[in-house]
């Protein structure tokens, strides 16, 4: 498929399909695209495969700080995109503190953390990149009963303004398809 041209006004979209068929529907976009003549409006077709991604350690830049935030000239990029959820689990890794250098979509539903309403406080949640979710999701419990899992630390990684993680949807507007307001 031909690079991407940046002057034209771009969509993206959200097919969802049956799990196990995903690189047969993308390999049949891809022949459709090819036999209707349109590979200068369409430029890419991704299919994600991870119903549901698990976080089970820190996941961190190689040419970033101790506190997870990428140096200057880093050239690591990563775009986590999950059908439905991002998980942190709860093990022995995820106790205390965790840093995620990434932009991470969630197609389905959240970025959540395994069992974040019991336990000890866990420490922060740190992320250097980006989060889209559909539904924000917890990832600790604060009040006067007492806390548990996570505060957050969340920081924008400027880099992805020009740079986006490869692959990652970045460009073109959402349309509202159907919008309802609830009223108490």
């Amino acid at each position: 498929m031909p690079k991407q041209q940046t002057t034209q006004e771009r969509n993206w979209y959200v097919i969802h399909t049956y799990s196990g068929y995903e690189d047969a529907v993308a390999r049949n976009l891809k022949q459709r695209i090819e036999s209707l003549d349109m590979e200068d409006k369409i430029f890419s077709v991704i299919v994600p495969k991870e119903k549901k991604i698990k976080i089970k350690n820190d996941i961190v830049y190689k040419d970033s700080w101790p506190s997870g935030e990428p140096k200057s000239g880093c050239d690591d990029y990563l775009g986590l995109i999950a059908k439905t959820d991002v998980l942190i689990l709860n093990n022995v890794w995820n106790q205390n503190d965790v840093i995620i250098n990434a932009a991470i979509l969630t197609l389905g539903d959240s970025f959540t953390v395994q069992n974040y309403a019991s336990g000890s406080p866990r420490g922060d949640l740190t992320i250097y990149g980006s989060l889209s979710q559909k539904v924000r999701g917890p990832v600790g419990t604060f009040g006067w009963w007492g806390t548990t899992g996570y505060q957050k630390d969340y920081h924008y990684d400027d880099r992805f303004v020009d740079t986006p993680p490869p692959y990652y949807p970045s460009v073109g507007k959402y349309h509202y398809l159907y919008w309802k307001e609830i009223t108490d």
